[in-house]
């Protein structure tokens, strides 16, 4: 059944004072936000990333070298927010993917 049906059918009930009918089309009216909330302010991370540009560092010893033929691979340690901005910065987005791996 679509809202406009549902109106109609409201409003042309018998036996309903001005009042309820109008108390019915408001609840028809009246759209409910189911799930996530986001606020209308930025996260402090936010800001602190307008600020500072996170850098990524190599480090060797981790490496993790399939040989010459295969291409490297990298493993990322960190909030995922700030990898993405370091990486949005230095690769071309198509080029790369994001596994999120959280442990228990």
């Amino acid at each position: 059944m679509n809202k406009t049906d549902l109106l109609q059918k409201v409003k042309a009930l018998d036996g309903l004072t001005q009042d309820e009918r109008a108390y019915l089309i408001n609840l028809v009216n009246t759209k409910k936000k189911y799930g996530l909330v986001w606020e209308d302010k930025p996260e402090d991370v936010e800001e602190l990333l307008r600020e500072n540009l996170p850098v990524l560092k190599e480090i060797k010893e981790k490496a993790i070298i399939n040989g010459d033929e295969h291409p490297n691979h990298l493993l990322i340690e960190g909030d995922n927010l700030h990898a993405l901005t370091a990486l949005t910065f230095t690769l071309n987005p198509a080029t790369f993917f994001v596994k999120d791996c959280q442990t228990a």
